[in-house]
């Protein structure tokens, strides 16, 4: 829900009211969501003439402050610990069952098999939420265990993650924005009465971006991770344009 209200709102903030970015919403999704937000009060309807205009509460605006700021902070400590998720969810239930691997997957566990998921991350009480909401209580099992027996933990993470691919998509946007920020310099060079307002769509386009990886981003504990990790780098590129 996080994802999908802040991008909401995020499209409605300046100066993105001119920009069209990211996937376009399907009409029924649009009102449904426009009216939850309404109702949380983080956005308000202004009628000009014969059109309704969206427009950001200051909770709105609060809302996006407070969740730009979260994705730069590093990962919490790790305990040393292991989460294991299994379920054995009825044939009949499928639909739930696919949609509680999803959950598991946006949580960030990896897949050791189809109903068995691991993580380093304490997500019981969240886990457990979860089931009691969706009535599957008595399908899930939780296990916590310190070490698992003939697997390292980079043979873990080798294993049940592709961070491989995640550490290439950093990499990928570091490498994209340093071109975009040579650009940018360029552009400001003849425009320089527009630069406070180009960094910051360079920078509001940058954080999208940078999002988006985060949100594929299972975020391992650093002892986990190769020590060139192109997610610390990122993290690094990105506060390097907000402390600019």
């Amino acid at each position: 829900m996080i994802q999908i209200k802040e991008g909401f709102l995020f499209c409605l903030s300046e100066p993105f009211r001119q920009f069209k970015i990211g996937d376009s919403y399907i009409p029924k999704s649009f009102y449904k969501t426009v009216g939850r937000l309404e109702k949380e009060g983080l956005i308000k309807k202004i009628k000009k003439k014969k059109e309704v205009h969206l427009r950001l509460t200051e909770q709105g605006k609060g809302f996006i402050n407070k969740h730009r700021k979260s994705v730069l902070r590093a990962s919490p400590a790790w305990d040393k610990k292991w989460r294991i998720v299994i379920f054995d969810i009825p044939e009949n239930e499928r639909n739930l069952r696919d949609r509680l691997r999803r959950y598991l997957k946006t949580l960030g566990y990896g897949n050791v098999q189809r109903s068995i998921w691991i993580s380093p991350h304490d997500f019981t009480k969240i886990i457990r939420r979860y089931a009691e909401k969706m009535k599957l209580f008595e399908y899930i099992f939780q296990i916590t265990a310190e070490n698992f027996q003939g697997f390292s933990e980079a043979m873990l993470v080798e294993k049940f993650w592709d961070i491989k691919e995640i550490d290439r998509k950093y990499l990928k946007l570091i490498e994209r924005y340093q071109k975009k920020k040579k650009q940018l310099e360029g552009m400001i060079k003849n425009s320089p009465g527009r630069k406070d307002i180009s960094n910051k769509i360079f920078y509001e386009y940058l954080l999208w971006d940078y999002r988006d990886i985060l949100n594929k981003d299972p975020h391992l504990p650093p002892e986990l991770l190769p020590s060139d990790w192109g997610g610390d780098q990122a993290r690094q590129f990105v506060k390097s344009f907000l402390q600019s």
